[in-house]
This record gives structure tokens, C-alpha cells and sequence, in this order.
């Protein structure tokens, strides 16, 4: 922690030494952190199961459209391969706005219901 980020929670609000924020009327009061917690803070050995999360692969970070093609009268249907067991994938091209839409339905069966309790 750096010593222009030092701040404290108020204890004893009817204290006289808060001052008061314009825009909500929030009481707040500044004061010196002790020296010896800035050393025992750069000082601190660092926790090995406390780390940034591995890189998602999956999230994007390239936003751009591909050329643009001729709009679909009518949607397309994507050949998935060996995943077209899991459902179908439709595709129609509209330019008008520039922009990527997707419209997604789900439909999902279990058998669950229909089990008996036991």
C-alpha cells in the first residue's frame, strides 16, 4: 500500500474533527496512518494461492467485423460437423447496421420429472 492511498474507518461518529462531503452530507475524517504499518505492508511476504487467474483463451479481444458480405434473404444453416448432434446453427447476414446480432433458443428435455421419488 502506498502512502498516497492510506485511508481509515471512523470509529466515533459524533467526533467533532469530521468533515462533512458536499454532494451526500457523508462524514469523513483524514488522518496519518502509523509508520510502522507502512513497513509491515512492504514488508509482507507474498501468498501463493493469492494470484491472478490464468489467461481465458476464450475471451475476446479483437473486435473487428470480417468484410462484409451480401445479406441472406433467409437464414443459412451452419454445418456444425460432429457437434450438428447437439442442435442446428442458423446464420443470415445483415449489413444494414453493421454490427454482430445473435438470437439464441434453447430447448432442454429431462427425463428427471419423470422419475419416481424413492
Amino acid at each position: 500500500m502506498l502512502p498516497e492511498y492510506k485511508a481509515e474507518a471512523a470509529k466515533d461518529v459524533a467526533c467533532e474533527v469530521f468533515l462533512k462531503e458536499r454532494w451526500f452530507g457523508i462524514r469523513y475524517a483524514v488522518e496519518d496512518l502509523p509508520e510502522q504499518n507502512f513497513t509491515k505492508w512492504n514488508n509482507a511476504e507474498a501468498l501463493p494461492d493469492f494470484h491472478l487467474p490464468e489467461v481465458n483463451p476464450f475471451v475476446i479481444t479483437k473486435f473487428d467485423l470480417l468484410p462484409r458480405a451480401e445479406d441472406n434473404e433467409m437464414p443459412r444453416e451452419v454445418n456444425l460437423g460432429p457437434l450438428q448432434k447437439f442442435g442446428e446453427l442458423w446464420h443470415q447476414q445483415r449489413t444494414k447496421y453493421n454490427v454482430p446480432v445473435a438470437h439464441l433458443y434453447v430447448e432442454m428435455s429431462s427425463d428427471v420429472l419423470q422419475t419416481p421419488k424413492e
